[in-house]
């Protein structure tokens, strides 16, 4: 007669079998997380208006695909002006002689990856008044619900380093934002 780990009596050990359920469930939890969004995020038609970040910045999404942002935090320009060729601040320090930008204007556009994630790109043409040719890549999300623009800290599985959501209060500049 064989001995099981079970004891004796010949029943089978299915100790390795009892973990399978928790197993799938792991297993379909990561790949809901790697599928396409599970609820509606925001479209292309919910982005003009003014937006409030978590750093204070006022960014104005124009119906013509324009921008304008005032009061740029340094998490928005360390992702904008952030070049893994340099030491941190040295585009600040050559391009704009040490003083760091406060508000920027350019294009923006709205994009669908082929997994369905949106994203909006904001392409600089000036940062306080200086040329630049510079791209913002923003994650569109929302957050219990409401929309949110975010800088994610490396990619969409990680956390946010800062985000935007809609607010209600007038465009800087008193132009329209819609």
């Amino acid at each position: 007669m064989e001995l099981s780990p079970a004891g004796l009596g010949g029943r089978p050990n299915l100790a390795p079998f009892r973990r399978w359920p928790a197993m799938l469930a792991v297993v379909a939890v990561v790949t809901a997380g790697c599928a396409s969004p599970s609820s509606p995020l925001p479209e292309e038609q919910d982005m003009p208006g003014v937006w409030c970040g978590s750093e204070q910045e006022i960014l104005t999404l124009k119906a013509d695909d324009t921008f304008e942002i005032t009061r740029l935090s340094k998490t928005h320009l360390d992702e904008l002006l952030g070049d893994p060729n340099y030491v941190d601040g040295y585009r600040i320090r050559m391009e704009f002689d040490g003083v760091a930008p406060t508000s920027g204007s350019g294009t923006w556009s709205f994009r669908v990856t082929t997994q369905g994630w949106p994203f909006l790109d904001l392409s600089y043409h000036s940062l306080d008044g200086k040329k630049s040719s510079d791209v913002l890549e923003l994650g569109v999300d929302h957050d219990e619900e409401k929309p949110a623009l975010v800088i994610y800290d490396g990619n969409r599985d990680n956390s946010w380093l800062s985000w935007f959501h809609k607010c209600d209060m007038p465009a800087p500049t008193g132009s329209p934002a819609g």
